[in-house]
């Protein structure tokens, strides 16, 4: 005991001191438990949406029936069963029939040609 009776210095002085290299195979001891830790959430998770995607039906094929009676090209054809294939993705639909725009979308045209047309670039 020291001069004052409480022994905390002795207390003190007596305590084992950690050198810096085990304080950092420590630390780095740790931050591996972390490292590991994370990966293996990860993998979980990773196994778990997989699980999830499989299990998952495939969508229905939509069935598409192009109209051969137009002045409409084959390839414009195909272009538009395609977009429609992809909107009606996971349903079941039908196309019934493909045609070019009717008579009457040639004046609005026209009248967007007058309004465009009168419109001068900077």
């Amino acid at each position: 005991m020291n001069a004052s009776g409480t022994g905390l210095t002795d207390a003190v002085a007596e305590s084992p001191v950690i050198e810096t290299s085990t304080a950092l195979l420590l630390i780095a001891l740790g931050v591996l438990v972390f490292v590991i830790k994370a990966v293996a959430d990860i993998r979980r998770d990773v196994d778990q949406i997989r699980v999830q995607r499989h299990a998952c039906p495939a969508p229905e094929r939509a069935k598409v029936t192009p109209v051969a009676e137009d002045e409409l090209s084959s390839e414009l054809k195909a272009v538009i069963t395609a977009a429609v294939y992809v909107a009606l993705s996971g349903t079941t639909g039908r196309i019934l029939k493909i045609s070019a725009p009717a008579v009457a979308a040639e004046w609005s045209l026209e009248g967007r040609r007058d309004v465009f047309g009168s419109h001068r670039p900077r």
